[in-house]
């Protein structure tokens, strides 16, 4: 069974990080901007792989009064012999309450579906539960902020107890 597509969107989002910006935000400051990332994604259940090219745009804006970052990416998946499979998605993140903590959702919708936390100023980590009960999907994802203002991204994506897909990706300015 495939992971759902849209925790490759999330990836976009989580993924990057900016070189000397000047947002007083710190997440913020090293992820608005323009980005390509590459990787690969293994669906371990059917054990296949494949390659992911994207493309990201991330501006910050102010919403409601709130300070938000929006990530709108292209994905480009390709497994060997296959067609490659090209999408967009959108997601922003947006500062709570808490210092280091941050709401995250996807596309036009004001709800929030997971929270982040910037655990320092170089690690960023986020769950998010994607459906309800024993067969609802949780996808950890981590990002790494590289000192050279490129990063690395990791994602576990469960169901249950059961991992069904890990994906790592490498982005850059």
């Amino acid at each position: 069974m495939k992971a759902p597509f849209f925790a490759v969107g999330l990836v976009t989002l989580l993924g990057l990080s900016s070189y000397g910006d000047t947002h007083a935000d710190p997440l913020f400051s090293r992820m608005e901007g323009h980005w390509t990332g590459t990787g690969t994604v293994t669906r371990l259940i059917s054990g296949t792989q494949e390659a992911l090219q994207i493309d990201v745009n991330s501006v910050v804006s102010t919403v409601n009064g709130k300070e938000r970052l929006t990530s709108t990416s292209q994905v480009t998946e390709t497994q060997t012999g296959a067609a490659p499979r090209v999408y967009q998605t959108e997601y922003w993140i947006s500062p709570d309450a808490v210092s280091g903590t941050y709401d995250l959702g996807y596309g036009t919708s004001a709800q929030q579906t997971s929270t982040g936390t910037l655990n320092t100023q170089l690690t960023f980590e986020t769950s998010q539960t994607l459906g309800t009960g024993a067969n609802a999907y949780v996808i950890h994802s981590s990002t790494q902020f590289q000192p050279d203002g490129s990063s690395d991204y990791t994602e576990v994506a469960t169901q249950g107890q059961s991992p069904v897909s890990r994906t790592s990706i490498h982005y850059q300015h």
